[in-house]
């Protein structure tokens, strides 16, 4: 399978395919052993990538950035390139692990509090008989390190889920790939909580219209306050500084 155009918004390399491309891809890196890092791309992303230069290095040589926030399937298309729709984690739970289980693949759950992955494992092997092969919380200092990575290929997992919050999931899963033997690594932030039930998924409705940012800003004011109401028109100015810029070097890498 070819891989999907990548284009530039705000600055930051984002890889325009859709729930079929994404599922496939990762399916068949598994499957074949192709090694590769996976990351999903949205507003927040976006601004931490022109705040931390070493965040966007790795964001840059990821294999996979897939659209995961609305906004950022706007502005792509709003630089004049032709999204195919957004690939938010949350919402396409049931396709990927139904191609994951069709090709026998084995996950590991690295992340979240203590428990939360036991219990998001707990719903995949009952939900969709996925072969989720060992969890992990992501509690873990410097020292845990050797261990933590020495029970991930123990498994023999194909598939490696990292869910601790941007930067963290993606800098740590890059500083390691090359010890780490699952093939696919895939940065999900907060979808074990969500998978675990901790979260209210958000309503169809709200989804539809793109607005789940306000759902979720609204269900924790506090601690989302600075990456939406602050955050949401800090992108925006940024898609609109580095508009030249994206386009002719979106253009340049056709």
């Amino acid at each position: 399978m070819s891989r999907p155009r990548r284009v530039l918004v705000g600055g930051v390399p984002v890889d325009l395919c859709d729930v079929d491309e994404f599922v496939t891809l990762t399916t068949q890196w598994a499957s074949t052993g192709r090694r590769a890092l996976v990351i999903g791309i949205n507003a927040h992303v976006v601004n931490m990538c022109a705040k931390n230069p070493e965040f966007a290095a790795v964001v840059t040589a990821s294999d996979l950035n897939f659209p995961d926030g609305q906004s950022v399937v706007w502005a792509a298309r709003a630089l004049g390139h032709r999204p195919r729709g957004r690939v938010p984690l949350t919402h396409i739970t049931a396709p990927m692990c139904r191609a994951w289980v069709a090709a026998d693949l084995r996950v590991y759950l690295l992340g979240g509090r203590p428990g939360v992955a036991e219990r998001a494992a707990e719903r995949l092997r009952r939900e969709y008989g996925l072969q989720v092969v060992g969890t992990r919380d992501g509690y873990f200092t410097d020292s845990d390190e050797a261990d933590v990575i020495a029970d991930i290929n123990t498994s023999g997992a194909q598939v490696l889920m990292v869910g601790m919050g941007n930067p963290r999931q993606e800098l740590w899963a890059y500083a390691h790939r090359e010890r780490l033997t699952p093939p696919v690594v895939l940065t999900c932030g907060g979808w074990f909580d969500w998978t675990a039930g901790i979260r209210r998924p958000c309503p169809p409705w709200i989804y539809r219209f793109g607005m789940e940012w306000a759902y979720r800003l609204a269900q924790e004011p506090r601690r989302l306050f600075t990456r939406y109401v602050v955050g949401n028109p800090s992108f925006i100015y940024r898609v609109i500084r580095s508009y030249r810029t994206d386009i002719r070097d979106s253009t340049d890498a056709l």
